[in-house]
């Protein structure tokens, strides 16, 4: 049977105890097994498939009866890529990535930013994962430019990394320490009062920077 990529296959036996394997066009290389109904996801694979039914996992016959063999599956799912991609915020270690997430279902978003422009490929490990809509990068080197790509990931398909551009770390300044190594918090401008009263920025504050109107 033909397949398509990024679709969820159940592959189904009249007798309920069948075993079920899904080789390669060939045959030569098993892709999915296990009693019925078989679930399999193809990922990546297009194509030709082979749907094998046996009596167990020791591949036994029962003598030739008959039954009958199902397949349900659903259109493949296509996962919309993120757009608008933006670096803001930017110290000497950190940096804060921001995109808009697509309409189509998705999980999490995966950010990749590297010193090299070598864009990344689906098997390349992200710098880091966001269920949002923005992502603050740590850790980064100083007075350097990176790179950025983000991607979405779905269920059961990722969509193409998106080339978000170039962002330049701030050189270490001395005295003083100008990393906020924890990027930004809170994520919006804070105006004091000027009242002659302390006022309170955050209560949760760590290794961030905060911006505020003077």
């Amino acid at each position: 049977m033909t397949i398509a990529a990024n679709t969820t296959y159940t592959f189904t036996s009249g007798v309920a105890t069948d075993y079920i394997t899904i080789t390669n066009a060939a045959g030569n290389t098993v892709l999915g097994y296990g009693t019925t109904p078989l679930v399999w996801p193809s990922g990546s694979t297009t194509g030709t498939v082979r749907f094998y039914l046996s009596k167990d996992v020791y591949c036994g016959t029962d003598g030739g009866d008959y039954r009958f063999k199902y397949v349900t599956c659903n259109a493949p799912i296509v996962c919309g890529t993120p757009s608008n991609l933006s670096a803001e915020d930017i110290t000497s270690q950190a940096a804060k990535i921001s995109w808009t997430n697509p309409t189509t279902a998705m999980v999490y978003s995966q950010i990749y930013a590297s010193p090299n422009n070598t864009p990344p490929n689906e098997n390349t490990i992200p710098t880091d994962t966001a269920s949002g809509n923005y992502r603050i990068l740590y850790q980064l080197n100083a007075q350097t430019t990176y790179f950025y790509w983000v991607r979405t990931m779905c269920e059961t398909s990722a969509s193409a990394w998106v080339y978000g551009g170039t962002f330049t770390t701030v050189n270490t300044v001395s005295p003083g320490c100008n990393g906020g190594t924890h990027g930004l918090y809170p994520l919006t401008t804070y105006t004091p009062a000027c009242s002659g009263t302390t006022e309170v920025i955050t209560d949760y504050a760590w290794r961030e920077n905060s911006r505020m109107s003077v």
